[in-house]
């Protein structure tokens, strides 16, 4: 009984798997409206922004020597605050932000309405 268990098995993950061989996937074409070049130069800046405040997180919060509870309230803070100032101060001019930033405060004005 267990043989016959274990050959089903295999029949069923070989045949799952020339499913996935013949598997054939379509992606869309999304027509870029800039080049692919200045893409990927937006995603290495946005990679420096987020490498760079994660360094500056970890460097002030490895300056904390107090005790456990302490450390990890201090952690805590620096983590919720230091990423914000910092993005803030490098997406605060772009459309996306300024987008998002609109949406944010129209949806608080509809909360704080009620």
């Amino acid at each position: 009984n267990k043989l016959i268990n274990t050959d089903k098995k295999k029949k069923k993950k070989c045949i799952f798997i020339n499913d996935l061989k013949n598997l054939e996937v379509s992606i869309p074409s999304i027509p870029l409206q800039e080049k692919v070049s200045k893409y990927f130069v937006r995603y290495g800046f946005y990679a420096v922004v987020l490498v760079f405040t994660g360094g500056v997180c970890v460097g002030i919060c490895s300056l904390f020597h107090f005790s456990l509870l302490t450390n990890t309230i201090l952690n805590i803070i620096v983590c919720c605050i230091v990423p914000n100032v910092v993005f803030l101060l490098c997406f605060s001019r772009l459309a996306e932000f300024q987008y998002f930033k609109n949406l944010a405060l129209s949806l608080v004005k509809r909360v704080l309405m009620r």
